[in-house]
């Protein structure tokens, strides 16, 4: 819409650039001049100067539009070759455009791909790491109830070797001695119930 209104613009800003004859004659008026002449019974040099002045008016008339028209096309093919130009350049835009689009399309796609290969092998290392917590409290836990047992029988074995020797030195009874070697009985029967 634009180009035609440029073109529109530029045909009439040529035309009232062009000298357009001094005394533009109507046909009818031509006509009107020739009868009028002949009917009056003048000569017929002036109805043939009349008709030559016409020609010579409408050949002038037809140059001016021929170069109004030349002008015209020339102005417009200028015009459709720079917009060509411009179409040939957004297509070429257009085109490295949507390349780059389809690049980085791919490029989210293996990212959104990843992204969720990343999730699950995050997800099983924290379940993971979740049954290896639980597993290590576990064994802490048992640990601690095996040191403490041990603990509580390496006393008891110091107790008895120390009532051993007082036995033999006569220090202490015979009853003493079962009564604390029955004791160390049932820790060691609770200590193996535990392992």
């Amino acid at each position: 819409m634009k180009a035609v209104v440029l073109i529109a613009l530029i045909v009439l800003a040529t035309a009232a650039k062009l000298e357009a004859p001094k005394s533009r004659r109507n046909i009818m008026k031509v006509f009107a001049e020739v009868e009028a002449t002949l009917s009056s019974g003048g000569p017929l040099d002036i109805v043939a100067k009349v008709l030559g002045e016409f020609e010579s008016d409408a050949t002038a008339e037809q140059a001016a539009h021929d170069q109004l028209r030349d002008r015209a096309q020339s102005e417009c093919g200028a015009e459709f070759e720079f917009r060509s130009k411009e179409v040939g350049d957004a297509t070429g835009a257009l085109k490295q455009g949507q390349l780059t689009l389809d690049g980085c399309t791919d490029q989210k796609n293996r990212a959104t791909a990843d992204l969720t290969f990343t999730r699950k092998v995050l997800a099983e290392s924290e379940n993971f790491i979740k049954i290896l917590t639980k597993s290590r409290e576990a064994e802490v836990t048992a640990f601690a109830e095996y040191q403490q047992a041990y603990e509580f029988n390496a006393a008891q074995m110091d107790e008895a070797i120390a009532l051993v020797e007082a036995v033999v030195s006569g220090e202490a009874s015979l009853i003493q001695l079962v009564r604390h070697t029955h004791k160390l009985l049932r820790n060691s029967i609770k200590l193996g119930s535990t392992e």
